[in-house]
């Protein structure tokens, strides 16, 4: 088994469950979004943001969100969960690693009707041969 070396953020997705159209959201959100999955949930990522901080992709998501006209705003209402998942991967270095969400982003997210999930990842993987 191979073990990844530092703790690092990965990404954050925006994950929305339930019966979504699609396609106004993705028409409003244009290039600033890539689909991760359709199927049976609607899974974006931010399409320019490689090296971003936690609070910029945040705000970035936030701000599309709040931007979306009456149509694509009914879609995001229609989702029975609009959760931002904060990937993070784990490590041996450093011992410890924070990364804080500013009581501005929160407000937004209440707003929004969205919810924080982590998801971290072990810090031991099986190498592929």
């Amino acid at each position: 088994m191979e073990t990844e070396p530092t703790v690092e953020l990965l990404n954050v997705d925006l994950e929305l469950f339930g019966l979504v159209d699609s396609e106004p959201l993705l028409r409003c959100f244009g290039d600033a979004v890539l689909v991760i999955a359709d199927e049976h949930l609607l899974s974006l990522e931010l399409s320019d943001s490689p090296d971003s901080t936690l609070t910029t992709k945040l705000a970035e998501f936030v701000a599309l969100v709040i931007a979306l006209p009456e149509d694509a705003r009914g879609a995001w209402n229609s989702a029975s969960r609009r959760v931002f998942n904060i990937g993070i991967q784990s490590g041996l270095r450093p011992s410890c690693t924070e990364w804080a969400i500013p009581t501005s982003i929160l407000a937004s997210l209440v707003e929004i009707r969205a919810e924080v999930t982590l998801t971290i990842y072990g810090a031991e993987y099986a190498q592929e041969k």
